[in-house]
């Protein structure tokens, strides 16, 4: 059984957070199913990025074009 975290609150805590990156395409559908429909949020939403997964059945991607995606949230940090 999947139990999705408490993002509302979290976010409201955390009102800093200006993104939100997914390490796998499952885990962003998660989000985007469980905890996105629950979110009201007074801050400005966080942009979302879905990011290569680290594991090794993604090994497919090289690690130049795995490099080149994860770069994006240096921008965020």
């Amino acid at each position: 059984m999947i139990v999705l975290n408490d993002f509302q609150s979290f976010f409201l805590r955390h009102r800093v957070i200006k993104s939100v990156s997914f390490n796998s395409a499952r885990a962003e559908q998660l989000f985007r199913k469980g905890a996105l429909p629950t979110l009201t949020r007074t801050a400005p939403a966080p942009d979302y990025h879905r990011l290569p997964s680290t594991s090794p059945a993604y090994a497919a991607l090289g690690f130049e074009e795995k490099y080149s995606r994860w770069r994006v949230i240096l921008d965020y940090l």
